[in-house]
This record gives C-alpha cells, structure tokens and sequence, in this order.
C-alpha cells in the first residue's frame, strides 16, 4: 500500500517539525517502511532543527553554537522579556490600550526598540529547540507588538505550529482561524495566497482529526471556495480526507451530492481508494466494486497518520452507506443478503438493519416471517435518479456538439 502513502505530499506543506509525528507513526504503527529507513529519514530533517537528540552525528560543538545563539538572542531581549512575564503589567498596558512599543518604551527606559525584532529570533530559537511552550508563550506578544506584517504572520504559523505539537487543540482551533482570516484580508499576489491556503489545509488536519465534530467543521472549511479551488489545483491528496469526512457525516448530504458532481467529470488528477469508492457508489453504482474497495479504504486508514483514528468508523460508515444504497434502489431484499455483505449471521444482521434504518429514516421495515426486507415504493426518487444520470448525459453532449460547432 505505499503509493497510497501521503507522506510525500505532506512533506511539501508542513513545517519540519510537523513531519515526526508522522514519521513517529509510520515507524510504530505500520509496516509500509523498514523502521530504519523511516529512522535516518527522521535525523536527515532534525539535521535542519535544533532537535539534537534526533539527529544521527551529535556534534558538540554545532549544539554549543545554538545554545550560544539562543543565549545571545534572550540577553538581548532580557528586558523586554522581563516585563512581558510580568502578568500584572501586560493586563495592566492591555486594559488600558497601552500595549504597544512604543509606550512601553515611554513608561520601561531599560527597554529598547529593537528588542521586538529580536523577540521574534528567540521565540524562532526555542522552536527550532522543540520547547514550544515557552515559544508559544513569546509569539502573541511579538504580533501585537511589531509593525511587521510580514513577521507577524510569520508568528502566526509559529504559534500555530507550537499548538499542534503541544496538542493544545482548542488554541490551535483559534489560531486556525486566525490565520485564515489573515489570508483572506492579506493583500498578496494570487500565487502567494493560493500556496497560504494550501499550506493552511495542510495544517489543519491535524486539528480536525483531534477536536469533537472536527471532520463536519473541516467540510464546511473545504468547501469554501477559495479553498476548495486550492485543494483541487494545488493539493489533491487532501481530495481523500474530505471524501472520509463526507463518508461518516450524514448530516452533510449536500456536500456529498457536491463531491459526487465532481467526481462524475472524470477528471481528476489524483485518486485513492477512499475517493474511487464514493465514485463507485454515487456515480457508477457498482456495488461488488464498492464491496471491494470497501477493505481497501481499511488498509488505507489503517496506514493513514490522519485517518487511523477514525478507521472504524469509517469503515462501518462505508458499510451503511453501500446497504443504504442498496436498499434505496430495491423493493424488496432478501435478509441473506445483507447479511452476506455484512459478513454477519442474519441475526445480527437483522439488529444491524434496524439500527440503519432507525439513523437514516431509510422507508423500510423487516418481515421477520419471510426474512425480507421491504422498502417503501419510492417512484418519484428511482425516477429522479434516472433523469439525473441521462440529464448528465444530455448536458455532456451539448458541450460536446457546441465545442465542435465552433471549430
């Protein structure tokens, strides 16, 4: 299952730090990699931190120079520093509006107007270190108090960085948000925002895979245009943890119905097994097919930093998709059947089809008599289906015949 590994996309849009939980997993989690590949993998990028423990060749002198470095950085800033852990005189400026460089200044002599630039070199520092609390601590102060616009979003993704690593998910969810509401009121070339979104959808998985309601939030995230536009041009691979999300989500019908108008073009550039059996389902209607790629999309997960959590979950929402599918295109089925697919004995598979049709308001009810199934007659909705399909078609060939009237 490697081609379906997404390590390699990830690697193009999280900050190195943000690649060992990842890596940490592969290596204790799957079978995709020799552990000591993943391993040298691993000292290779902390070879570009501060995070000394990770890498291969421990120089002595090379960890003297940072340790130096961030000694450097914090003596320049003593001052500032001082006052900034000194929570009686911060609430006190920020109540009063005061909270800025300059009156700071004004009221606290010893401080000094370079030590906000300097400020941001140390909260850099002990990032690069692995101490993000005290970093995370640091970097909403420098937003507020540097002019640099540049710096400051630059703090942003820092701090947001900090809150995944520390696992802090509420702030991480603020500083999310945040961040893209910087985005969208940035002034920057469309080529800057668009590689802004893409990095930003990148990061929030972490967030949406570990707060409650998180795969519903991330849908109406994706969903937004700009970002939708993003994720389709730039970063398809994140294409497979929206197809999930539509997959356990119900309640997002809609959007699954905007997914599978997608899908139906047959023009994409990535897919997996996650994504072909939404296809397979909605669009080709191919049952055996969804069967099959049914244990697919569980090894998948299984391999899948992101959707390892939510494996079983998806899988038995797989499974109530497909039988409630099934159903809504039958009469009458025989409970066998079902229970066949479920891999079930029919009894459980009796209770199973119960609890479905109770969740779904599928128009059903089980003969316990003859072991059947029987679904309400639904003409106006198997009639709906058809005209969809064939108004696809229609719409499809007038592109065509108008495409070849105007050459």
């Amino acid at each position: 299952m490697t081609q379906y590994d997404q390590t390699h996309f990830f690697s193009k849009y999280l900050d190195t730090h943000l690649m060992f939980p990842i890596l940490q997993f592969l290596r204790e989690q799957t079978n995709l990699y020799p552990k000591e590949e993943i391993t040298q993998l691993e000292q290779v990028l902390a070879s570009k931190t501060f995070l000394f423990d990770k890498q291969a060749e421990k120089s002595e002198e090379k960890q003297k120079q940072a340790e130096n470095k961030l000694s450097e950085h914090e003596r320049h800033c003593e001052a500032l520093l001082k006052l900034l852990k000194d929570e009686t005189i911060v609430n006190d400026l920020k109540e009063k509006k005061q909270f800025t460089i300059e009156n700071i200044i004004e009221q606290h002599k010893e401080v000094k107007p370079n030590q906000v630039d300097v400020l941001f070199l140390y909260a850099k520092t002990l990032y690069e270190f692995g101490r993000y609390d005290e970093a995370a601590a640091i970097l909403p102060h420098f937003r507020e108090l540097s002019k640099d616009e540049a710096k400051q979003m630059n703090a942003q993704w820092g701090k947001l960085a900090c809150d995944i690593l520390r696992k802090d998910w509420n702030s991480a969810l603020n500083e999310l948000n945040a961040l893209k509401q910087s985005i969208e009121n940035s002034k920057a070339e469309p080529i800057v925002q668009l590689q802004r979104r893409s990095w930003l959808v990148n990061w929030s998985l972490f967030i949406f895979f570990n707060i409650p309601n998180g795969t519903s939030s991330m849908i109406d995230f994706f969903f937004e245009q700009e970002y939708f536009n993003a994720i389709q041009n730039n970063v398809p691979h994140i294409l497979r943890y929206l197809a999930a999300a539509l997959i356990i989500n119900k309640k997002k019908q809609n959007k699954l119905n905007d997914f599978v108008k997608i899908l139906e073009q047959k023009n994409a550039e990535y897919t997996d097994p996650v994504i072909k059996f939404i296809e397979a389902l909605y669009v080709d209607v191919d049952f055996e097919e969804s069967e099959t790629l049914l244990e697919q999309c569980d090894q998948v997960a299984s391999n899948d930093y992101f959707l390892f959590t939510i494996r079983n979950e998806l899988k038995e929402a797989s499974k109530k998709n497909i039988i409630e599918t099934f159903c809504r295109i039958h009469s009458s089925i025989d409970l066998n059947v079902i229970a066949q697919k479920l891999q079930m004995k029919v009894e459980e598979a009796e209770q199973w089809m119960v609890n479905l049709i109770k969740e779904t308001g599928l128009p059903a009810k089980i003969d316990t008599e003859t072991s059947r199934i029987i679904i309400d007659a639904q003409p106006p909705n198997v009639y709906k289906f058809v005209t969809e399909k064939t108004a696809g078609i229609e719409l499809r060939t007038q592109q065509i015949l108008s495409q070849l009237e105007s050459e």
